[in-house]
């Protein structure tokens, strides 16, 4: 399996870009690249360790929306303002990592819902991150 032709599958949209690692990984593996057979591996299965996610995999969350219990009235999905988040929090909710293998990444791109990261703090309401839309669905 010649890498040109990989490369070629890839730009011509010949073939998914997840079978196109897979290639890779075989190659990676043939020519004993453990630094490449790492990153396909990576991308292929999810990156496991938030630290080793490549910069092109971070973005950062821009619509965040609150589901609790404020005084005696329950709350789903209202705008919740950053400056209402103490500051030790800001920097975990504001940043996003795309964590996911190539594959749940490639059907979320092709997909037309939003992207949503929930995070949960002990005993507290859960805030909803939106990583690509500034609105919420219609449905929701």
């Amino acid at each position: 399996m010649p890498k040109s032709r990989i490369i070629k599958d890839v730009v011509e949209d010949k073939q998914s870009l997840e079978k196109s690692l897979m290639m890779l990984l075989v190659l990676a593996k043939d020519v004993k690249n453990q630094q490449l057979e790492d990153w396909v591996s990576n991308e292929l299965t999810g990156y496991k360790d938030i630290d080793s996610v490549p910069e092109y995999r971070k973005t950062t969350g821009g619509n965040i929306r609150y589901t609790g219990i404020n005084a005696n009235m329950q709350v789903k999905k209202i705008p919740l303002p950053s400056g209402l988040i103490p500051s030790k929090y800001r920097e975990i909710i504001h940043d996003v990592s795309i964590c996911e293998g190539i594959k749940a990444v490639s059907d979320f791109a092709e997909s037309d819902s939003a992207a949503y990261r929930e995070r949960q703090a002990e005993g507290q309401g859960r805030i909803t991150i939106d990583c690509c839309n500034n609105g919420l669905d219609d449905d929701e």
